[in-house]
């Protein structure tokens, strides 16, 4: 999950000349992996707020819960990580989130 236009600059700039070489590109790639976390959260606040009309840092504990029970109930079981999934994921970051 890379916002579009960090993209479009780094193949604009491949285009250009101004990487020139695999590890210039490297350098580049590297640190969209890095960001990862960051942008993966960033692009999940600004749904999060457009699709519920508050910012997740607004959830209460209730509404946290009921977010778990919704995706469980989405997701079902899982074959790759069987039934803990959900459980063994996304709630302990939602706990350690809401309840530090």
């Amino acid at each position: 999950m890379i916002p579009r236009e960090r993209v479009k600059s780094l193949i604009d700039r491949v285009k250009s000349d101004a990487i020139r070489t695999y590890d210039a590109l490297l350098i580049e790639l590297t640190s969209m992996h890095n960001s990862y976390a960051d942008d993966e959260w960033e692009y999940l606040c600004a749904v999060w707020a457009a699709e519920y009309g508050y910012p997740p840092s607004r959830i209460t504990p209730e509404q946290a819960c009921e977010c778990c029970r919704c995706v469980e109930a989405e997701r079902g079981f899982d074959p790759l990580i069987g039934d803990r999934g959900f459980k063994a994921g996304i709630r302990p970051l939602l706990a350690d989130w809401l309840w530090p």
